[in-house]
């Protein structure tokens, strides 16, 4: 198996270590699955939160502006199941690892929650975001069946995409 570098996206790691817990950042540093971590651009952590007295909302921009300050996480299991298996290891054995990986940007879930957010926002969107919205959905509804079978670089692009996309949508919705 290659060992992958890990990658630094230009955050320094104070800021890191800001966002993610170090000893959950150790653990997966150095777990024998976990191939590459990519950090978020440093412009992802310099969002600020929106202000609004609405529960749900609040809990929506809380859970875009962690997805932007995510990482992606490439790990080395081919086979869906046996990750699923680890992460449940994962979580008995270091849960600050576990909430880490759990925020990794190509996870499905992580991408379908963020788009569905997006969605209930949607009548505050302007007219080419509404139209970015309906082709990231009509994207994700193709692949989903067969997700876990692109590559990484694939999934990798994809969430990319999603990220640029929720970014420009909260800054939109901070104004």
């Amino acid at each position: 198996m290659e060992n992958f570098e890990r990658k630094d996206m230009g955050v320094e790691e104070r800021k890191i270590e800001k966002y993610y817990n170090k000893k959950g950042l150790d653990y997966l540093n150095s777990s024998q699955e976990i191939e590459e971590i990519i950090y978020p651009e440093e412009k992802y952590f310099e969002i600020k939160d929106i202000e609004t007295e609405d529960e749900a909302e609040k809990t929506f921009f809380n859970e875009l502006k962690n997805n932007l300050q995510a990482p992606i996480i490439k790990d080395s299991f081919e086979d869906h199941n046996k990750r699923r298996e680890w992460r449940n290891e994962l979580n008995k054995e270091n849960p600050e690892a576990y909430d880490i990986y759990e925020r990794n940007k190509i996870r499905l879930n992580k991408i379908s929650t963020n788009i569905g957010i997006c969605q209930y926002f949607e009548d505050r969107l302007n007219q080419s975001q509404k139209e970015k919205l309906d082709d990231i959905v009509n994207k994700t509804n193709k692949i989903k069946e067969s997700y876990n079978d692109l590559s990484f670089e694939d999934k990798k692009k994809m969430a990319k995409e999603i990220n640029y996309f929720i970014y420009d949508v909260y800054q939109s919705l901070s104004n």
